[in-house]
């Protein structure tokens, strides 16, 4: 019995193949690679998305302005000075008022949107395709 123990605790030195830590991180590198060329199809699509948002929401913002009196206010900017002085809080209130502030938040939302795809989207496609290093340690 007590030789059966020995057997069981007594641990060689067991080597690994000169070649194991090369694949294992080439293999690795191969397994990034992947995943960042899968996360740059993802990000394609969305950066390809958020520019058609952005065309839609401007064309939005643009009809909006067009259909509030926000223009017709501020062309009285150049036209009467003297009046705009004397009702100036007044008219900063009709400003205020008038302005498509809706259309405005949907427009500066996409625009942040299809900056931030554009920005994953060009890291994951340095990622994806830049050369790198397999074999540092052979």
């Amino acid at each position: 019995m007590e030789q059966n123990h020995k057997k069981v605790f007594s641990f060689t030195q067991i080597d690994p193949p000169e070649d194991l830590l090369p694949r294992i991180i080439t293999r690795i590198a191969l397994l990034e690679r992947r995943v960042a060329r899968m996360r740059l199809s993802i990000f394609l699509g969305t950066t390809t998305l958020s520019l058609v948002a952005v065309v839609a929401s401007f064309r939005y913002a643009w009809e909006s302005f067009a259909q509030s009196s926000f223009s017709t206010y501020t062309s009285l900017l150049s036209s009467d000075g003297s009046a705009l002085l004397l009702y100036w809080k007044e008219f900063l209130f009709s400003l205020v008022e008038s302005l498509p502030i809706m259309s405005i938040t949907v427009l500066l939302s996409t625009i942040f949107l299809l900056i931030l795809s554009f920005k994953l989207m060009l890291h994951y496609l340095k990622d994806a395709y830049v050369s790198h290093q397999f074999n540092q340690f052979a």
